[in-house]
């Protein structure tokens, strides 16, 4: 077995004894989850995926919202649109094809190539985004057609971190104490290669410019959800067209991501940009454009007095 083998196990076992660690009492509270607040979650998954679906619900129990009921008590599960029954056209609600260009937007890069028109290559969709973009329309549709005003929509290979409540009890007072409306805030993303462009917004939240990947945990507003809809269709993976709206839409994120895709499960993802990557010597190897974490020689375990902090993640 490879070093990088070793480490990806290593750091499998870590999440694993982490996870359980997080959800042994006391549980994690949160007064952002009520009437006031965020007061339901929409939970994306395969109707083929049982194990993770029960698992992303171990991690919603072990969330309370401000009246002490877990998170699982506001959860809807939506069924994900499956990439193995996606035959003939894709709906109107996607454009499947989008340029490198696009790419390039979101994640910048020096180009080592001298063709004047690469930029304009021309990409297709694989199967998989395409499934992925319409199964986020679905909880947008839902989102938009509710009566609730705020929803966390969360795909169903997450992780809450054990900062998470208090990074989102953080910025929600800030919210609330700067009068700040938004259509997106990302609790959970991951940064381009290149690194993203943000403007800075208080000291639990920032807004994104460009340059963030992941619709993994993402609170929603209705407003948002109604915007979302009327700039249909998508062009391009979910998360690369998000962000050439932008400008036209109010984002905001946590100051640093609170919820994370689990490292023990594979993707299930086909990245349609990395054959072209490749092709123009962008990338020398198949791997999904965001920043991977550094390789360690190991899992860090560290224990602490309750509250000292030593245990987060």
């Amino acid at each position: 077995m490879n070093r990088s083998a070793v480490s990806s196990a290593l750091r499998r076992f870590a999440h694993r004894a982490m996870t359980r660690a997080r959800r042994s009492p006391p549980q994690q509270q949160s007064g952002t989850f009520g009437p006031e607040g965020i007061s339901r979650v929409l939970v994306i998954n395969l109707d083929r995926q049982d194990a993770r679906w029960r698992d992303v619900q171990a991690e919603l129990r072990s969330i309370r919202g401000a009246d002490g009921r877990s998170l699982i008590e506001l959860t809807t599960r939506i069924s994900a649109v499956d990439a193995r029954y996606l035959t003939g056209p894709a709906p109107s609600s996607v454009d499947t094809t989008y340029s490198l260009a696009d790419q390039l937007f979101v994640d910048p890069q020096p180009v080592p190539f001298t063709d004047p028109d690469a930029k304009a290559l021309t990409i297709a969709m694989s199967r998989p985004e395409v499934a992925v973009a319409l199964s986020h329309i679905r909880a947008w549709e839902l989102v938009a057609r509710g009566d609730v005003q705020h929803t966390l929509v969360l795909e169903d290979d997450v992780f809450f971190r054990r900062r998470f409540t208090s990074a989102l009890d953080d910025a929600w007072s800030d919210i609330e104490a700067l009068g700040l409306s938004f259509d997106v805030l990302f609790a959970g993303y991951g940064e381009a290669l290149a690194g993203a462009e943000w403007s800075p917004v208080s000291g639990a939240l920032r807004s994104p410019r460009r340059g963030i990947w992941q619709l993994s945990g993402y609170v929603l507003s209705r407003s948002g959800a109604e915007t979302l809809l009327g700039r249909l269709p998508v062009r391009g993976p979910v998360d690369l067209w998000i962000n050439h709206l932008f400008d036209d839409l109010e984002v905001l994120a946590l100051y640093r991501s609170a919820v994370d895709q689990r490292p023990d499960l594979a993707s299930g993802n086909a990245y349609s940009v990395l054959p072209v990557l490749s092709k123009v010597g962008l990338v020398t190897s198949e791997r999904a454009p965001t920043i991977e974490p550094p390789e360690s020689i190991g899992p860090l375990v560290v224990f602490g007095a309750p509250g000292s902090g030593v245990q987060d993640s």
